[in-house]
C-alpha cells in the first residue's frame, strides 16, 4: 500500500512542519485488527505514561507514541523481532497504529535507539510499579524466581542450561514480584543463583518499600514471602517433586521446604530427579521422571489419603 499523507511526509522528510500526531481513522476491515481491542486496557496500564519520563522527537514524521503502540501490537500478536515487519501488511498495520503506514524497519530501530539513548527506562519502571502497587494496594505477594536467556554483550555470564532449547546458554535470573493473583508489578535481575532468601533480603524486599512504603519490619515483610517460613507442625503431609534441568525455579526452592518440614517434624517426601522442565506433569515421558506418579500414589497409600 502506498503512502496516503503524502505532503506530509514530503514536509517531514524537508525537515519542515511538526510531528504528525496518531490519528485513527474508520475502516471496513483490516488483518490482526482484533488487537486494537486491547488498546484501551494498555493505556490504562500506563502505555503511553512514558510521556513522563522522555523527551518528544525534535522532528520527523512518527512520534513515540507510534513506537509504543507498534511494539505492544507486534508482542501480542507474536510478532518476535523488528525484522519480521517485513512481512506484515503495511497499510493494515498503519491503520492499526495512527498513521498510513507502518515504520520499515530501520525506522523503528531508529525510534528505539532514540528513546532508549535519554536512559529513562528505570524511572518509568518504578514510576509503573507505585501506580500498579498502589492502585492494587495487595495485602499478600508472590515472589518467583526465573532464569532468562541473556542476549546482550555487555556482560560475560555464566551458562546455564536452558531445558526448553537443551542448550547450556548465557543465563540470568529474574525474580518477579507479584500480586497474589499473578498480576506482575516489577522485576529485580541477578547472576543465575539458587539464594532466594538472600535476593529477597538483600534486593527483592528493599525495592519493594521502596516503591511502595509500609509499616512493619523488613524482616516481618520477608517472612511472608518464603513458603518455607510459613511451616508449623500443623502444615499438611507434603509430597514434593522437583528436577536438576527445572531452570524456572531451582531444586533448592523444593529443599528448603523439606528441610523446614523436617525441621517442624511434618510429614515430608521429596524426590529430585535428573531430567524434566520447569512445569512437567502427567502424561510426559522423561527417563526416570516419569515415575513420580507411581511413587505418589504409594506415598498416598502409605499416609493413608488412599485405601490399600
Amino acid at each position: 500500500m502506498a503512502a496516503t499523507r503524502v505532503e506530509e511526509r514530503l514536509r517531514a522528510s524537508l525537515g519542515l512542519g511538526d510531528i504528525q500526531p496518531v490519528l485513527f481513522e474508520s475502516c471496513r476491515g483490516i488483518s490482526s485488527g482484533g488487537v486494537m481491542l486491547l488498546l484501551p486496557f494498555l493505556l490504562e496500564c500506563g502505555l503511553l505514561s512514558y510521556r513522563e519520563h522522555y523527551r518528544p522527537r525534535d522532528g520527523g514524521y512518527y512520534n513515540f507514541d507510534c513506537l509504543f503502540i507498534v511494539m505492544a501490537f507486534l508482542y501480542l500478536c507474536r510478532v518476535k523481532s523488528l525484522e519480521q515487519t517485513k512481512h506484515l501488511n503495511p497499510g493494515d498495520w498503519g491503520k492499526m497504529i495512527g498513521y498510513d503506514r507502518i515504520p520499515e524497519v530501520k525506522k523503528l530501530r531508529g525510534l528505539v535507539s532514540e528513546i532508549t539513548g535519554q536512559e529513562r527506562c528505570a524511572a518509568w519502571s518504578a514510576d509503573l510499579a507505585r501506580q500498579w502497587i498502589g492502585r492494587e494496594n495487595p495485602g499478600l505477594y508472590y515472589v518467583d524466581g526465573h532464569v532468562q536467556v541473556y542476549h546482550g554483550a555487555l556482560a560475560e555470564l555464566g551458562k546455564k542450561h536452558v531445558s526448553r532449547q537443551r542448550l547450556c546458554l548465557p543465563g540470568m535470573m529474574e525474580y518477579w514480584v507479584n500480586s497474589a493473583a499473578g498480576t506482575p508489578f516489577f522485576f529485580v535481575t541477578a547472576e543465575v543463583n539458587g539464594r532466594m532468601i538472600e535476593m529477597l533480603e538483600t534486593e527483592v524486599v528493599p525495592r519493594l518499600l521502596e516503591l511502595h512504603p509500609v509499616s512493619g519490619a523488613t524482616r516481618e515483610m520477608m517472612e511472608r514471602f518464603s513458603n518455607e517460613k510459613q511451616v508449623t507442625a500443623q502444615t499438611p503431609p507434603c509430597f514434593l517433586i522437583h528436577t536438576w534441568e527445572d531452570t524456572g525455579v531451582p531444586a533448592e526452592n523444593s529443599i528448603y521446604f523439606y528441610l523446614a518440614m523436617r525441621k517442624a517434624k511434618a510429614p515430608a517426601e521429596l524426590h529430585l530427579f535428573a531430567k524434566g522442565p520447569h512445569g512437567f506433569g502427567l502424561g510426559q515421558k522423561i527417563e526416570g521422571t516419569s515415575a513420580w506418579p507411581t511413587l505418589c500414589q504409594n506415598w498416598m497409600k502409605v499416609s493413608g489419603f488412599l485405601g490399600q
